[in-house]
């Protein structure tokens, strides 16, 4: 199996906006290229007009080669207002999507409303999606998965939630182990690329937070029994096949979460394989900061090795 990775981040600055995103690609047995673009960053400011905003890098084309995202996409609520609603975001995050060319895109975080809207902005561009909310319905905050129809078929679906036992349904628990939050769920397809037939998986996750005010639960344990979990998941459905597990994991690479995956027989995470890394820092949160600083990356694309 052949390796190669390369992970850039950079920021971009328009006259009244500013955005960050992080970029990481691999190749996997020769046949599979990754990217990854984390977390928008949107100033207090006016957001100038799309046609100011220009793409940051070239879409890659090659035959066997995708580009991929994982992205946390904030959901709406009320106390987002001015330039961090949803109605100034949906099409800054239409145009990166489209900008980057991304092949297979996981989104964590948006209503279902936000998910229509994408649905509708990426739909006529020819991308295609799956997935249930969290809550099982379509309403609340989903974990889908967007890709290409012209370049994959789609072989199959599933959905399990981080709860005891990686229930296929809501689990009766709402809040397993030492969650803060609800249960979330995790969304998984099988993909097969119609160029070269090479079949792959995509998970996509969004483990628990732990309370937002430093209080308690802080969900530690929570997100431990989440990587365990999707350790175990992991090849009891794809096998031995290439797997691409992703999302926003709320845990950087100096925590015990972070060491179990990485640490594994079974998961290595794409910057650690990285020959080429620009910058260096790993941050990837931004809590509408315009120029975050700090080195915690905590949304994350481990690949089977």
């Amino acid at each position: 199996m052949k390796i190669n990775v390369v992970w850039s981040s950079w920021w971009h600055t328009a006259a009244r906006t500013r955005r960050m995103h992080t970029l990481c690609s691999a190749t996997l047995a020769s046949a599979l290229l990754l990217a990854s673009c984390n977390k928008e960053i949107i100033s207090e400011i006016s957001p100038p007009p799309l046609n100011d905003i220009e793409p940051e890098f070239g879409v890659l084309t090659t035959t066997g080669h995708y580009t991929m995202a994982t992205y946390n996409v904030r959901r709406i609520t009320s106390s987002d207002t001015g330039n961090k609603s949803w109605t100034v975001r949906r099409p800054l995050v239409k145009k990166i999507i489209l900008d980057k060319g991304f092949d297979l895109l996981g989104v964590q975080k948006p209503l279902g409303t936000q998910i229509d809207h994408m649905k509708a902005d990426l739909t006529p561009h020819g991308y295609a999606n799956f997935g249930v909310s969290d809550h099982g319905d379509h309403a609340y905050q989903h974990q889908d998965i967007f890709y290409k129809t012209s370049k994959f078929n789609l072989l199959g679906t599933g959905r399990f939630w981080l709860a005891p036992g990686a229930p296929t349904s809501v689990p009766s628990n709402p809040t397993p182990w030492d969650s803060y939050y609800h249960t979330s769920v995790v969304t998984w397809g099988r993909f097969q690329d119609k160029a070269t037939g090479q079949i792959f998986y995509v998970f996509n996750a969004h483990f628990n937070p732990g309370n937002p005010n430093g209080g308690t639960p802080k969900a530690e344990d929570a997100r431990k029994q989440s990587a365990l979990l999707m350790l175990s998941k992991i090849p009891e459905i794809a096998g031995d096949a290439p797997v691409i597990f992703m999302g926003d994991l709320n845990s950087n690479q100096m925590t015990e979460v972070y060491s179990l995956l990485n640490g594994s027989s079974l998961l290595e995470e794409t910057f650690e394989l990285a020959s080429e890394k620009v910058p260096t820092s790993r941050q990837t949160g931004n809590w509408w900061n315009p120029t975050p600083t700090g080195n915690s990356q905590i949304d994350h694309i481990f690949v089977t090795n």
